[in-house]
């Protein structure tokens, strides 16, 4: 007699994705979700709503129950959304500070990613070259090299003072351990994930 198979529900987009695939396909602006909101005795507005959107907050449970009846989406689904973005360190200082700048800018994650990337590289070597009298394009290469990890330089960095040093070593945690983690958090929940537990009994030995 052959089993059917249980179906588990699974969630494997972050809070933040969900937000965003679910007003869209909804066409809702974020002043229609605050109206719709509202009427349900939730109180909250334009910017709010933005930042759910962004991941700066995260709604609440009671925010959530409301939301899956404006979306007709499941709550536990939403719920499983939030806590995959808790897992993934999307609301950590990381991701946070990108997150403002998209707030701010209105940019996307990847692009604000992109952005602080080109912020970091173009201050730091401002920040040398005031610092130390070098050449602006001396400076910007070791910024470069320090947010590449290249370990590429034009032989300046052992001359440099503290204030330089420190920039460098900012500059390339930022684009070692937290480039990484922030462009696996921001892209890695676009891909469904495709693995399976075997079928049948294997025979080890």
């Amino acid at each position: 007699m052959k089993n059917e198979e249980n179906k588990i529900i699974t969630e494997t987009r972050t809070i933040e994705e969900l937000f965003v695939e679910l007003r869209k396909k909804s066409n809702f602006t974020y002043i229609d979700i605050m109206e719709k909101l509202n009427e349900l005795g939730i109180n909250v507005n334009e910017k709010t709503i933005k930042k759910w959107e962004i991941g700066l907050i995260y709604p609440s449970t009671d925010e959530i129950y409301k939301l899956s009846e404006i979306f007709m989406f499941p709550a536990v689904n939403m719920i499983m959304a939030k806590t995959n973005s808790y897992k993934k360190g999307m609301d950590s200082i990381h991701v946070m500070a990108i997150k403002w700048f998209c707030y701010i800018t209105g940019a996307s994650i990847t692009v604000g990613i992109i952005g602080m990337y080109i912020i970091l590289f173009f201050f730091g070597g401002l920040i040398i070259s005031i610092a130390e009298g070098l050449p602006m394009g001396v400076c910007l290469f070791e910024t470069a090299s320090a947010v590449g990890t290249v370990g590429l330089s034009l032989g300046i960095t052992p001359g440099l003072g503290l204030i330089s040093q420190i920039v460098l070593i900012i500059l390339m945690f930022s684009g070692r351990v937290g480039g990484l983690t922030l462009i696996y958090a921001a892209l890695s929940g676009t891909s469904k994930n495709v693995s399976k537990m075997p079928q049948e009994r294997i025979t080890v030995g």
